[in-house]
C-alpha cells in the first residue's frame, strides 16, 4: 500500500516538472509585440505610399510642345500675265511668294506703295540677275536667257518675296505694281483724304502759255487701245489712251537702241479718260499691249 503512494506521488511531481518545461519553450514564439514589429516594418518597406506617389508624378509628367517657324503658305505665279506681256496689278499678301518672269535686256518694273522705301535687296544669284533700287521701285533684270534666283526685298513696311524665272519662251512682266485694298479701304472712310486722292488723280499740265505745249508726235491710230492724243510741256509727256479698250499698255523709251522701261502714274481727265504721265521726254517711245506694239516719234523736240 505504501508502495502504491510513493509510487502515485512521484508520477505527480514529474507531469508537474515536464508542464512548466513546456510552457518556457512556447514564449518565444508566440510573443505578439515581436511578431507585429517585424510585420509593419516589411510591410512599410514594400508597400510605401510616398515612394510610389513620387513614381507615378516622374513617370506621367508632360513634355512641352514644340513650336514650328511660320512657313510661307502658297506661291503666286504671274506667268499667265507674263505671257501677255502687258502692266499688271498684284494684291499684295504678306504670306505669298510672287514669281516673276524676266527677260534679258528687259528690265522688269517692281512698284511698291508711294509711302514705302527700299531698305534691302536680296538676290541668291547677283551674277545672273541685276537690281537697282529707284525710290519706291526696283528693276530686276536677268542676264542669261536660263536662269533663275530668289529675292528678298525689305521696305519701310513690309517684306517681299520673289521666285525670278528666265525662260526664253516669251513670258515677261515688264511691270508689276502692288496694290494694298485694305490700305486703300482704310482711306476711302476719311472723305476729306478721299476728296485728296482724287485730285491727285486728275491732270493737271502745268502750262501757263498754250504756245508751249508740243503736239507734234506720230503714232500708229489702227488698234483700239492706240492713244487719242500725245503731248508734252518740255518736262513732262502726257499719253491720252484710248477711251473704249481700258487696259493699261506698258512703255518704253528706246535709248540707245535699247528698251529702257519709262515709269508712269495715271491720272485721268474730268470725262474719265486714263492719261499716262511720264516725267521726261523723249524723241522715241514704245507701247505694247496684247502682243502688239505702237511705236510713238516725236517730231518736234531736239534730243
Amino acid at each position: 500500500m505504501i508502495k502504491k503512494l510513493l509510487i502515485i506521488t512521484m508520477l505527480i511531481s514529474t507531469l508537474n516538472t515536464f508542464s512548466q518545461t513546456a510552457e518556457i519553450k512556447k514564449e518565444p514564439a508566440t510573443n505578439p509585440t515581436a511578431t507585429n514589429t517585424k510585420t509593419t516594418t516589411a510591410t512599410a518597406k514594400t508597400t510605401n505610399p510616398t515612394t510610389s506617389t513620387k513614381t507615378s508624378k516622374t513617370t506621367s509628367k508632360a513634355l512641352p510642345k514644340k513650336t514650328t517657324p511660320k512657313k510661307i503658305s502658297k506661291t503666286v505665279s504671274l506667268k499667265s500675265e507674263a505671257l501677255k506681256r502687258q502692266y499688271e496689278k498684284i494684291v499684295y499678301r504678306e504670306d505669298r511668294v510672287y514669281e516673276v518672269y524676266g527677260e534679258p535686256l528687259m528690265a522688269t518694273a517692281l512698284v511698291f506703295s508711294e509711302d514705302e522705301q527700299i531698305k534691302n535687296v536680296l538676290l541668291s544669284d547677283p551674277v545672273g540677275w541685276k537690281a537697282v533700287i529707284n525710290e519706291n521701285q526696283v528693276y530686276v533684270k536677268p542676264e542669261d536667257i536660263l536662269s533663275k534666283s530668289t529675292m528678298f526685298i525689305t521696305t519701310t513696311k513690309r517684306t517681299y518675296y520673289f521666285n525670278l524665272h528666265s525662260e526664253g519662251r516669251g513670258a515677261y512682266n515688264p511691270v508689276i505694281e502692288f496694290v494694298y485694298p485694305d490700305e486703300e479701304q482704310a482711306m476711302i472712310v476719311n472723305y476729306e483724304l478721299l476728296k485728296e486722292e482724287e485730285e491727285k488723280k486728275t491732270l493737271h499740265l502745268g502750262v501757263m502759255n498754250i504756245e508751249d505745249l508740243n503736239m507734234n508726235y506720230r503714232w500708229n491710230k489702227r488698234y483700239s487701245w492706240s492713244p487719242t492724243q500725245i503731248m508734252d510741256n518740255g518736262e513732262k509727256t502726257w499719253i491720252f489712251l484710248s477711251l473704249t479698250d481700258k487696259d493699261v499698255p506698258t512703255f518704253y523709251i528706246k535709248k540707245d537702241k535699247e528698251l529702257e522701261i519709262a515709269l508712269f502714274r495715271i491720272k485721268e481727265t474730268a470725262d474719265g479718260q486714263k492719261v499716262l504721265e511720264v516725267d521726261k521726254t523723249f524723241k522715241e517711245g514704245i507701247l505694247t499691249l496684247h502682243k502688239k506694239t505702237i511705236t510713238i516719234k516725236n517730231k518736234s523736240r531736239k534730243y
